[in-house]
């Protein structure tokens, strides 16, 4: 009986010491000024929080909508009636909020931030659609004619967050290329890309693919709450060209196969890096104009939950926005929205 209770002890106390140590348990004085903040920001929230793409004009385009809760999508992605004032476009486009926000943080990925004041709506192109637009004072306007003044979102340098709430970082950070984190990182990335494709029927001989190697598109990585524990979003790829049916049209590559993972890494309390989640797959025979890597926009936390906002091209004339909700355990899409395309 005794040697069956420390039999039972032993086996308890070895899985206790040898589970993965996700973040540690007692929070840190940067923690608890974090969490200070977060709570601040809920109680602003109790009204509702909404969020947007701006771009580099001063063109904001409200895409989602959070209520404490959950998030929702209520701005339309078309919309051709006419609006004259902002107090005209429909409550159902921004509810549970009782106005449209007239005041907008404008969060870049390099931390930088700016305030803009929205005046009016604009009627605007956006890949080959029209959609209903914010737009201030200081918004740059194409000309075009005699139609007044038009804008055209499609024409930006680039796409950032726009929120309506406290928030004025956005929550990433970048690794250096030249540090031992991107080192490590890229070696997991690798070898979870070497492993997926010695699973699949890969159209190149496994002989033939060592000239290939794996490109790191995107890793941005956020700090949670939890001291010592880190969490990546990476997307990475490896291009096989069909050096046979050179030469290629002007603009277009011809690849026998082209291998694309992406997902999400946990850091934990150990210093030990795992995936959380990833996606893999070999696209076959493919033509393939430059579609830009993922671009992380920001991450929000509320209400204790770290939402990543991603700008995802699913092709090289198409996009998506999405919001995930990423813990160290799991990482669940909490809202898809189409950005446009053509």
């Amino acid at each position: 009986m005794f040697t069956n209770i420390l039999h039972r002890f032993a086996i308890f106390f070895l899985i206790i010491i040898s589970s993965p140590i996700l973040c540690p348990i007692s929070p840190s004085a940067q923690d608890k000024e974090n969490q200070n903040k977060d709570s601040l920001l809920q109680k602003e929230m109790a009204g509702g929080l909404m969020i947007g793409v701006a771009d580099s004009n001063g063109i904001i385009l409200p895409f989602a909508v959070y209520d404490g809760e959950r998030w929702t999508a209520p701005w339309p992605e078309e919309d051709y009636d006419v609006y004259e004032t902002m107090e005209d476009i429909p409550k159902s486009w921004y509810s549970p909020l009782e106005n449209i926000p007239k005041k907008w943080n404008i969060i870049y990925q390099d931390n930088q931030t700016g305030t803009i004041e929205m005046s009016k709506q604009a009627l605007v192109s956006s890949w080959c659609s029209q959609r209903w637009v914010l737009v201030g004072v200081a918004t740059r306007k194409v000309h075009r004619g005699n139609k007044g003044d038009i804008y055209d979102i499609s024409n930006s340098e680039g796409l950032f967050l726009a929120t309506t709430g406290n928030q004025t970082e956005s929550g990433m950070k970048v690794p250096d290329k030249q540090s031992n984190e991107y080192s490590e990182i890229y070696k997991l990335v690798d070898a979870s890309i070497n492993a997926s494709e010695g699973i699949g029927n890969h159209p190149v001989q496994e002989s033939e693919r060592g000239a290939a190697q794996t490109e790191l598109t995107t890793i941005v990585r956020n700090e949670t709450h939890q001291e010592g524990c880190a969490i990546y979003y990476v997307e990475a790829r490896k291009e096989y060209p069909d050096e046979s049916s050179k030469p290629w049209p002007e603009g277009l590559t011809v690849f026998t196969a082209v291998s694309y993972l992406n997902g999400w890494i946990l850091r934990d309390g150990n210093n030990k890096l795992s995936f959380i989640k990833q996606d893999f797959e070999i696209y076959h025979r493919t033509w393939l104009m430059y579609t830009p890597p993922d671009d992380p926009l920001g991450i929000l936390t509320l209400n204790g939950r770290s939402y990543w906002i991603i700008r995802d091209w699913t092709s090289y004339e198409s996009e998506r926005w999405v919001i995930f909700d990423v813990s160290p355990s799991d990482v669940k899409q909490a809202l898809e929205v189409y950005g446009g395309g053509c």
